[in-house]
């Protein structure tokens, strides 16, 4: 059986990506123990040179190749994750978040600020994330994560 969208795993197609890439589109998963952020359309560079660059997995957008690995019929939970880390190593640009290793999670659904943020300090400053996108998408995620041993 393959897994389920929002009880096995969080998705965000149309995540705002930020990271070492640049600034842009990108998609992002996660399941309770791993966060990964994929580029998929980023803008980079500095003064009047920028460049857009668009990724790929194996000739997919990332969003679509992750779609694919979660739909496979004989994908457990531990062989997705295990699936994720080992994008996270090989895609150019990824963001890899082990949970495990956070001490903070929060996800946010407000006006301007809809996102999900994590942070390996247990008080104060420090706080990293990602914007989902849309409200609904939002709560989804949120509903997804409630209740995880870091949330806030």
């Amino acid at each position: 059986m393959s897994l389920v969208m929002f009880e096995d795993y969080a998705f965000s197609p149309n995540a705002t990506y930020i990271g070492t890439a640049g600034l842009g589109r990108g998609c992002l998963v996660g399941t309770r123990g791993v966060l990964l952020g994929l580029p998929e359309r980023v803008f980079s560079g500095a003064g009047n040179t920028w460049v857009t660059t668009t990724y790929s997995i194996q000739e997919m957008a990332p969003g679509e190749a992750i779609r694919g690995i979660a739909e496979l019929e004989i994908m457990t939970l531990d062989d997705f994750e295990n699936s994720l880390r080992q994008l996270g190593k090989i895609c150019e640009g990824s963001v890899l978040v082990e949970l495990g290793q956070q001490k903070r999670l929060k996800l946010r659904a407000g006006l301007c600020t809809k996102g999900i943020y994590w942070s390996a300090r247990a008080s104060g400053p420090g706080w990293s994330g990602y914007g989902l996108g849309n409200r609904e998408l939002t709560q989804q995620w949120i509903r997804f994560y409630e209740g995880h041993p870091i949330s806030v």
